[in-house]
């Protein structure tokens, strides 16, 4: 299946699922919902190419760095430990994220954008070129956990106000 048509195919899906919920949070009406929604695909339009060329850049820009000079990354025997540190390290930026959140900090490098954006942005580049280094399809793995989760009962607003239901 095409990106293009798996990413309409998930959007229909979920789309199905909230648009009542957002009528009945008097939101949007549901046809202001879908041309809204259409309207985002349009101006949003991505290819599996153009994302996959994103994850290149990411590690690419990572490998010239020399940020994958490390001989623990060309030693099996401690391999395992260098990926669990770069994944760590991608917990590192979502942590600065919640606290650039919690104190409504802008960023120190870019001081134009949120602190909370630029942590999250980060935490993409981290994730994108550990998974280009691991030869990773990210976004197509993605596509297929939101196709998924669009079916989920436990995912939809009132399976999650009910008690014991999945509030955060």
């Amino acid at each position: 299946m095409g990106f293009e048509v798996a990413l309409t195919e998930a959007l229909n899906t979920r789309t199905s699922l909230l648009v009542k919920n957002v009528a009945v949070a008097g939101r949007q009406t549901p046809s202001q919902f879908n041309a809204q929604r259409s309207a985002n695909m349009q101006a949003h339009s991505l290819s599996l190419s153009s994302l996959q060329a994103f994850q290149s850049l990411c590690h690419g820009a990572a490998v010239d760095g020399g940020w994958w000079n490390s001989l623990a990354w060309r030693d099996p025997d401690a391999r395992k430990h260098f990926i669990a540190g770069k994944l760590a390290l991608v917990h590192s930026e979502v942590s600065e994220a919640l606290e650039a959140f919690r104190k409504d900090l802008m960023d120190d490098h870019l001081p134009e954008r949120k602190g909370m954006e630029v942590e999250m942005a980060d935490a993409v580049i981290r994730i994108l070129d550990l998974a280009g280094a691991l030869h990773l399809d990210v976004f197509g793995a993605a596509m297929e956990k939101i196709r998924y989760n669009a079916t989920r009962a436990d995912h939809l607003p009132a399976n999650r106000a009910l008690p014991g239901g999945k509030s955060i």
